[in-house]
């Protein structure tokens, strides 16, 4: 088995045209068409709160496991934890 739990050996399925395709490969495309559409029609696609939320709910995960008991947002918002990852942003430009 490979590491989706897919047997490889095994023939791929087909669609009724005859190709198979999957989401993945059209994932990318519809991203950059749909960050076009959105600056072009000026309804902007802004999704910061549910990256920050994301973001929060994986510390919220990692102080939990660590501690091995139940943590809270209001933890998890009053900590003074720092999560430096000590990336130099001078060597991405």
């Amino acid at each position: 088995m490979d590491w989706l739990g897919c047997y490889s050996d095994r023939p791929q399925a087909f669609s009724a045209t005859g190709k198979f395709t999957s989401n993945l490969e059209l994932a990318d495309p519809e991203k950059k068409k749909a960050f076009v559409e959105s600056i072009s029609s000026g309804n902007f696609h802004n999704q910061t709160d549910k990256g920050a939320e994301s973001a929060l709910a994986c510390m919220m995960a990692r102080e939990a496991a660590y501690k091995r008991h139940e943590v809270t947002w209001d933890d998890v918002m009053k900590s003074k934890e720092v999560y430096d990852p000590k990336i130099d942003l001078n060597k991405l430009k």
